[in-house]
């Protein structure tokens, strides 16, 4: 591998890396739970979206999630639904606002918020069983988990 930012796995029987020509692309991935689809954020025209990638037949698709910048894609227990953090862009003066947490629905299609707080909450991590999400909390400049 070069210099560039790319995502591999890594094979933890012989420390083999596989290189998934994402080089320049992705950052932030996340493995589905059965090993078949990835899904990472990646950056274009300013806008970060949050993409999915099958691993077997290579194809890739960025979610349908509206006028936000999204991060931190993190896959549910079940591979159905994909946590997440993104900020509104606010047309008027196009600056972010706070990241609040939100879900995808992988078989609807659908996203739904979860936050609504003045917080900013990043980084989700879904709890064994997906009845709870950990993520960061920053508040008044401290970040809380």
């Amino acid at each position: 591998m070069d210099s560039n930012r790319e995502i591999a796995l890594l094979s933890i029987i012989n420390n083999a890396l596989i290189e998934l020509n994402l080089k320049n692309t992705g950052y932030q991935p996340a493995m589905s739970n059965n090993g078949k689809k990835i899904a990472f954020t990646k950056e274009i025209d300013g806008k970060s979206q949050i993409y999915i990638r099958d691993l077997i037949t290579g194809e890739e698709s960025v979610l349908p999630l509206g006028n936000v910048n999204a991060y931190y894609p993190s896959w549910s227990n079940d591979d159905e639904l994909i946590a997440y953090s993104a900020e509104q862009v606010s047309i008027e003066n196009k600056a972010p606002t706070n990241r609040d947490i939100y879900y995808y629905d992988v078989i609807t299609g659908k996203s739904e918020r979860i936050t609504t707080s003045p917080n900013d909450e990043f980084d989700p991590v879904w709890s064994f069983g997906d009845k709870k999400i950990l993520v960061y909390c920053k508040t008044e400049g401290e970040f809380h988990s």
